[in-house]
């Protein structure tokens, strides 16, 4: 299955050993995120860092293990369905996120509930989580 992940995605399975960090995990999963995913963990890993509770070793290893897990699809991939995805969203900032979903013919995986109207399929994490058989 192959799945663009947001940015709320990754900080969700950083902050909390969750469903959400062992789906990122999980090898069935093909996760894929534009660039743009690390511009919006570094602006905001402190914070993240701190939250987490875990130390700074620690919040380092984490991360390295789930980013490693993201395939990054390169801008120049994604610019041509730019416009289209402006088009599919009411806040720009997802917008490289679903340009990136019609670039590799990929499905969403956001929080974002009002994606869920897109023409393309957005999953919630429980719905990944029954679908994979992985809901306790």
């Amino acid at each position: 299955m192959l799945l663009v992940i947001d940015a709320n995605i990754l900080f969700s399975a950083l902050l909390k050993d969750s469903g959400t960090r062992m789906l990122i995990l999980d090898r069935r999963l093909a996760i894929f995120a534009p660039k743009f995913l690390l511009i919006e963990y570094a602006k905001y890993s402190k914070e993240l860092r701190g939250r987490s509770g875990l130390s700074k070793k620690d919040f380092a290893v984490l991360t390295k293990r789930l980013i490693s897990r993201i395939r990054l699809v390169p801008d120049e991939e994604i610019l041509p369905y730019y416009a289209a995805a402006l088009g599919l969203v009411l806040d720009k900032k997802d917008a490289p996120y679903v340009a990136c979903a019609l670039a590799i013919g990929a499905e969403l995986w956001s929080s974002d509930r009002h994606l869920k109207g897109t023409r393309i399929k957005n999953w919630v994490t429980k719905e990944l989580l029954e679908k994979l058989g992985l809901l306790k």
